[in-house]
C-alpha cells in the first residue's frame, strides 16, 4: 500500500484518542475545582493543619458543642444546659449564637468556628455509632444517611468532608462530656498526685464483678480507692472521667480490654476518684484474662 494511503488513515486513530483526552480534561477540571473548594473549606483546612475544629449543636432543647481533633482523630461531644440555647422559640441560627456566647464565657477551647448543625449531642452520638458499623453492615450506613436530615450552615463540601471523617470514627474515638469547655489531657487525678485513682461500681447484677475488676486493676498498678454496687442494673458498661483530664480514663479503658468504648467525661468538684468504671450487663469477664 502506498505511504500516502496509509497516512490518510491516521485520522481514525486520532478520532479514537479524543474520548480519552476529553475524560482527562474533565478529570483535571474536577480536581482543580475540588482543590479550590478544599482551600476555601474551614473544616478541610482545619483537618489538613491538624487544628481542632469546633461547632455548635444547635438543638433548642438539648444543645451542645462538638470538637474534632484531627491530630488524635478524637471527637468530643459536650452537653450544655438548655439555657445556653436561649429561647425555645429561637431558630437554629439564633440558638447557635446563644451557644457560642455561653461557650466563650465558660472558657471553651477552641473557640467555635461559627458553624452549627441543628442536632442534639445524643442524636449525633447515636448517628456516629450507626455510621461506625458501616463496614460490617452496609445497610446501617444507608439507614443512618436516610435519618440524618440535619439542617446546618455548612457548605456542601464541608458537609461531605465531615461525613468522610465521621465514617472513620469508631466509638473509642468519642468523648461524651457534660462540661462546656474541653478537658485538658494531663494525668493529674484527685487525692494521690499523679496516680490514676479509680472507683469501680457493679451495675451488671452479677455478684463479685466489682471485686474482680478491682483486683485486676490493682494488680496492674491502679489505685482503686472505692468499689461496690451501682444504684441500678445498666445495659452498657461505661468509663467515666471525673477529673480535668481524660488520659487516666483512656488507660483504665485499655487495661480492662474495653478499647472500643467511648469515654464519658463529667468533671466533678470533689470526685471520689478520677475515673469511675460502671460495669454493665454487656461486660465480659474474659477481657480481664
Amino acid at each position: 500500500m502506498p505511504e500516502t494511503q496509509f497516512l490518510k488513515g491516521s485520522p481514525d486513530r486520532t478520532s479514537r484518542q479524543w474520548p480519552a483526552r476529553a475524560a482527562l480534561a474533565v478529570f483535571l477540571a474536577a480536581a482543580g475545582w475540588a482543590a479550590v473548594l478544599h482551600s476555601r473549606s474551614p473544616f478541610a483546612s482545619a483537618v489538613s493543619s491538624g487544628r481542632p475544629f469546633a461547632f455548635a449543636l444547635a438543638d433548642r432543647e438539648f444543645p451542645g458543642v462538638a470538637v474534632y481533633d484531627p491530630s488524635s482523630r478524637t471527637l468530643e461531644i459536650s452537653h450544655l444546659p438548655r439555657r445556653s440555647a436561649g429561647s425555645r422559640r429561637a431558630d437554629a441560627s439564633a440558638a447557635a449564637a446563644s451557644i457560642e456566647a455561653f461557650y466563650a464565657e465558660a472558657g471553651g477551647e477552641p473557640p467555635l468556628s461559627g458553624f452549627y448543625a441543628d442536632i442534639s449531642p445524643a442524636r449525633l452520638e447515636a448517628l456516629l455509632r450507626d455510621l461506625s458499623a458501616w463496614r460490617t453492615s452496609p445497610r446501617v450506613l444507608a439507614g443512618a444517611l436516610r435519618e440524618t436530615g440535619v439542617r446546618a450552615n455548612f457548605g456542601p463540601y464541608c458537609a461531605a468532608a465531615l461525613a468522610f471523617e465521621a465514617l472513620s470514627l469508631g466509638p473509642s474515638r468519642l468523648v461524651i462530656s457534660q462540661a462546656g469547655a474541653r478537658a485538658n489531657d494531663d494525668l493529674r487525678q484527685p487525692g494521690h498526685g499523679n496516680a490514676v485513682t479509680v472507683q469501680v461500681l457493679n451495675a451488671s447484677g452479677r455478684r463479685g464483678a466489682a471485686d474482680e475488676v478491682t483486683r485486676h486493676l490493682r494488680s496492674r498498678g491502679f489505685d482503686v480507692i472505692d468499689f461496690g454496687n451501682y444504684v441500678s442494673v445498666q445495659p452498657r458498661t461505661k468509663i467515666v472521667n471525673c477529673s480535668g483530664g481524660i488520659e487516666g480514663a483512656r488507660r483504665v479503658r485499655e487495661m480492662l480490654g474495653l478499647g472500643g468504648l467511648e469515654i464519658y467525661s463529667k468533671p466533678e468538684k470533689n470526685p471520689v476518684a478520677g475515673v469511675r468504671v460502671i460495669i454493665g450487663l454487656d461486660f465480659d469477664p474474659a477481657t480481664l484474662k
